[in-house]
C-alpha cells in the first residue's frame, strides 16, 4: 500500500541522494498516523545518514511511545547510530524524543550516555529523565558508573 511504497522509496534515495531522499520523504510524512510507519524508519537508520534524520523528524513530530517501547533495541541502536555518524541533527531530535516520551529504560539511558560526548541535547535529556544534575558528558559517566 501507499505507505509502504514510500517508505521503499525513501529507502532506495536515501541512499542515492539527499535532494532525492527530501523529495521522497514528503508522501511518508504525509502518513505519521500509520501505525509503526515512524518504527519502520528506524529500522532503516544502517542505511545512510539521511534515513537517521528521517526517522528522528517523524519521531518526534508523532512521539510514538508505545511503539518505541515495544522495540526499544531498535530505539537505542537509532539513539547509537546518531553517535556514531556524529550526525548532531538526528541526535538532538532523538535525545528530544526520549525525553519528551520519557523513555528512561536502560538501554536508551546507556545510549544517551554514549551519545553524551557528542551532542549537549543528550545531556539535557538523560538530566531531565534522571532528574540528576548533568552538566556535562563527563559528568554523565560518572552518574552511569555509580550506578552500577
Amino acid at each position: 500500500h501507499h505507505g509502504a511504497l514510500a517508505l521503499s522509496t525513501l529507502d532506495r534515495s536515501a541512499r542515492s541522494s539527499r535532494a532525492e531522499a527530501r523529495v521522497a520523504a514528503a508522501p511518508v510524512l504525509g502518513h505519521l498516523e500509520e501505525a509503526g510507519a515512524e518504527l519502520r524508519l528506524l529500522r532503516m537508520v544502517g542505511d545512510s545518514e539521511d534515513a537517521v534524520q528521517m526517522a528522528a523528524a517523524v519521531a518526534l513530530t508523532s512521539p510514538p511511545r508505545a511503539i518505541l517501547e515495544e522495540n526499544l533495541p531498535e530505539f537505542a541502536r537509532a539513539l547509537d547510530a546518531t553517535r556514531t555518524r556524529r550526525n548532531r541533527k538526528a541526535a538532538y531530535r532523538l535525545s528530544l524524543l526520549a525525553a519528551h516520551a520519557k523513555i528512561d529504560h536502560e538501554k536508551v539511558l546507556k545510549a544517551l550516555v554514549d551519545l553524551a560526548a557528542f551532542h549537549e541535547q543528550a545531556i539535557a535529556s538523560l538530566a531531565h529523565l534522571t532528574g540528576a544534575p548533568l552538566e556535562n558528558a563527563e559528568a554523565c559517566r560518572k552518574w552511569w558508573k555509580e550506578r552500577g
